[in-house]
């Protein structure tokens, strides 16, 4: 009698861990499964915020631009003839202003070197010519 007993008890206790076994196994794909779901959703959604932004960008493109006519075509080249025009005129009014200062530069730092050295005996301007 109770040895029988006892053994149905083991079944049940191997049958108990079978299911709490199969049980684990079954949540724990039912995460990975409900996860890979919620990665995909994701990406949908992520999909069409790119499809609408793309729309948005693509409804704000201005129209091409017409093909020019000759009219416009002659008042562009007279605005960059202009153009041309008034930048070598200020370049080179640019470049005499900084020749000029870099010869009046030059000849301070000269004159100022020159007034610093003594002047030679003999020479024009020495004392002795003074007296």
């Amino acid at each position: 009698g109770p040895p029988v007993a006892e053994e149905s008890a083991a079944d049940d206790d191997g049958g108990l861990a079978e299911i709490r076994r199969a049980f684990e196994a079954y949540v724990a794909r039912s995460h990975e499964v409900e996860a890979a779901a919620v990665a995909r959703a994701e990406a949908r959604a992520e999909i069409e915020a790119l499809r609408r932004q793309l729309a948005a960008l693509r409804s704000a493109r201005p129209a091409p631009p017409e093909t020019p006519t000759n009219r416009d075509m002659s008042a562009t080249i007279g605005h960059f003839q202009r153009f041309v025009a008034r930048y070598l005129v200020e370049a080179q009014v640019q470049k005499r202003a900084a020749v000029r200062e870099a010869e009046a530069a030059a000849a301070a730092r000269y004159e100022t070197l020159l007034a610093a050295v003594p002047p030679a005996e003999g020479a024009a301007g020495s004392v002795r010519e003074t007296r």
